[in-house]
């Protein structure tokens, strides 16, 4: 017996898997504060910057952590998330003459509404607050327009985004108290927040229960009589997900609008409802098993939840790396779970330990896979705020920035995402993608000119501090002769301005430009 059990084993192994090695080529300390410097403020280094770390490497980390200080990074903080939570729609239930605003505020009101749980966020990073007060905080954020057109204690005389509380006796949840947070995730009277129940997994614990694949039993399919409400209640195909998805609804029945696209019915709370998630659905309110009281001790479960922290780190490490992270990742997010822990779930330290490491880094690969995105497109975020921030240029059409809306501009087309159809950005060149850079570029290159922001007669000198500020790598003499012999040849048949326009279009569209 025993030698016919040895006999069925099978052979030993003759040959291991080694385990493949990966080498990545890092960028040099100029390109490294480039790519830092667009993720973190949205702008280029400046010429100081790019000459300090060229003199001296080692000053890369000093130059990192003052970013993550510096009050541009809470409007990139928004921007990024919105890659993932999908808030900066162009169409809501409510608009602006709701509120008696005036048309020319229509993209301020669509953009506040939709940035507050978002700006909730942002700030408690950037403030380096626990990250677990984005479900437990009793404030939220507003800015002047919010402030008059919500209950909130917008302080008088302030200007931007700043800390307020809500005025109605809603519940310390965070972004789960927001009215963006809502407006954007609405429900139906059919629908009871099962809706809003499956956006609070994805976005808090990145359990996206609508990718997961539907079965229905044979039972079902013969019966087209069954009550629908019935069937989530006691079919197992249906139950799987419906245990977890009631319950949670159950939970947010203070924001469930009796009345469809009413702009008061939407901008309050109503306390006076909460009781009727049981009711209504027949179930506890609870997360997971274990039962809350309400919305605010909802905020809490989630915020102890282990997939509350993995999906922090996750969040944010995908962000950042430009892609989204899988099992090979799995000793990284193990490493930045322990930071978030040691750290009392603060982010900056994970956000230093991303952009520490050596992916974020690389310039390319050299063996290896090619799962990682060492060349970036500039996000059509990322390519406003650059040029604005160059110039001065603002690309607006009847006060709406074309860069970021679909009503009027080219935001999808730039590789971005509408919360609606295009949910996650484009990160290859399109031929899209191509065309809104050019425009941009040359419509930048023409502000440059007309504001005398750049001369009309440029220096070799001059030529080559540009190419330095925009591509944070010296020219080449090659280039400088290039550059010159091209000013000259345009300047002979269309004069000085349209010549230097003509060249700083075109250095600004270069892919060195508008890669990173």
């Amino acid at each position: 017996m025993i030698l016919w059990l040895l006999s069925c084993q099978g052979p030993e192994p003759t040959d291991s898997v080694e385990p493949v090695v990966e080498v990545l080529e890092p960028l040099d300390a100029p390109k490294l504060l480039r790519r830092l410097s667009i993720d973190l403020r949205g702008t280029l280094p400046t010429i100081e910057e790019l000459d300090a770390v060229e003199a001296d490497p080692t000053r890369i980390d000093a130059y990192r952590d003052e970013m993550l200080l510096d009050a541009r990074l809470e409007d990139r903080l928004v921007r990024l998330l919105n890659e993932r939570w999908n808030m900066r729609r162009d169409v809501y239930d409510a608009v602006w003459w709701d509120f008696g605003l005036e048309p020319e505020d229509e993209y301020e009101f669509e953009r506040s509404l939709a940035e507050e749980p978002m700006r909730l966020v942002a700030r408690v990073i950037a403030e380096d607050r626990p990250y677990t007060e984005i479900v437990t905080a009793d404030w939220t954020m507003a800015n002047p327009l919010l402030g008059d057109i919500w209950p909130v204690d917008y302080p008088e005389g302030e200007t931007g985004w700043q800390p307020v509380q809500w005025q109605d006796g809603r519940p310390a949840a965070g972004a789960l108290s927001s009215n963006g947070m809502w407006w954007v995730y609405y429900t139906t009277p059919f629908n009871q927040n099962r809706l809003r129940a499956s956006a609070v997994f994805r976005l808090f614990i990145c359990e996206d229960y609508l990718i997961r694949p539907i079965e229905v039993s044979a039972a079902t399919l013969v019966n087209s009589d069954i009550d629908p409400t019935e069937l989530i209640r006691t079919d197992p195909y249906c139950t799987a997900c419906h245990s977890t998805i009631e319950p949670v609804a159950a939970s947010l029945y203070g924001f469930f609008w009796t009345t469809q696209n009413s702009a008061a019915e939407m901008t309050y709370y109503h306390a006076e409802r909460e009781l009727l998630g049981e009711e209504e659905l027949g179930v506890t309110p609870s997360w997971f098993g274990t039962e809350v009281s309400g919305l605010e001790e909802l905020g809490a479960r989630i915020g102890e939840d282990p997939r509350f922290e993995q999906c922090a780190v996750d969040t944010w490490a995908s962000l950042l790396l430009r892609r989204d992270l899988t099992l090979d990742d799995w000793t990284l997010e193990k490493e930045l779970r322990v930071i978030y822990r040691d750290a009392e779930s603060r982010m900056h330290p994970v956000l230093t330990a991303i952009t520490d490491t050596p992916e974020y880094r690389a310039a390319a690969v050299v063996e290896g896979t090619d799962r990682h995105l060492t060349t970036r497109t500039l996000m059509p975020d990322q390519l406003d705020s650059i040029l604005n921030d160059l110039g001065g240029f603002e690309w607006t059409y009847y006060n709406y920035p074309q860069l970021d809306n679909d009503t009027t501009g080219h935001r999808v087309l730039a590789g971005g995402v509408d919360g609606y159809y295009v949910a996650r950005p484009i990160h290859d060149p399109t031929l899209t993608w191509s065309l809104v850079v050019q425009r941009s570029a040359e419509l930048t290159a023409t502000a440059l000119v007309e504001d005398d922001l750049f001369p009309s007669e440029p220096s070799a000198d001059d030529l080559a501090e540009l190419h330095w500020r925009l591509y944070a790598e010296r020219p080449t003499d090659a280039w400088v002769q290039d550059a010159t012999a091209l000013w000259d040849t345009v300047e002979a048949s269309e004069g000085s301005e349209e010549a230097t326009r003509a060249l700083l279009s075109g250095m600004l569209r270069s892919p060195r430009m508008v890669t990173y």
